[in-house]
């Protein structure tokens, strides 16, 4: 058999190598978006849920203390309450691991 182009130049087409490189990056950058919106959709609605429960002891201080002050304190005592209760379920989970390691 006898190849009728032999000899003759061949080219390749770059286009659809790029376009798959294209497509492929777009549809990475597209992954870590949805991720980190997911991310942000959730701490969104975490701070939403903690406004609105430190609102009612927000406007009771503010009476008292004044705008700022209120604010002020209120996000001082939803900070230490939270690192409390960070505190308190880290101090068991790891009393928790530590009888479950001792026992095997």
């Amino acid at each position: 058999m006898v190849d009728e182009h032999e000899g003759a130049e061949r080219t390749v087409s770059i286009a659809p190598l790029a376009w798959l490189v294209v497509v492929g990056v777009a549809a990475v950058a597209t992954a870590v978006l949805v991720a980190r919106v997911q991310e942000a959709i959730g701490l969104t609605l975490a701070a939403v849920c903690m406004a609105l429960i430190t609102l009612p002891i927000q406007r009771k201080l503010q009476r008292w203390i004044g705008n700022v002050g209120s604010l002020v304190t209120t996000a001082i005592g939803t900070l230490a309450a939270v690192v409390a209760i960070a505190y308190v379920v880290l101090r068991w989970f790891l009393e928790r691991r530590s009888r479950r390691a001792g026992a095997v």
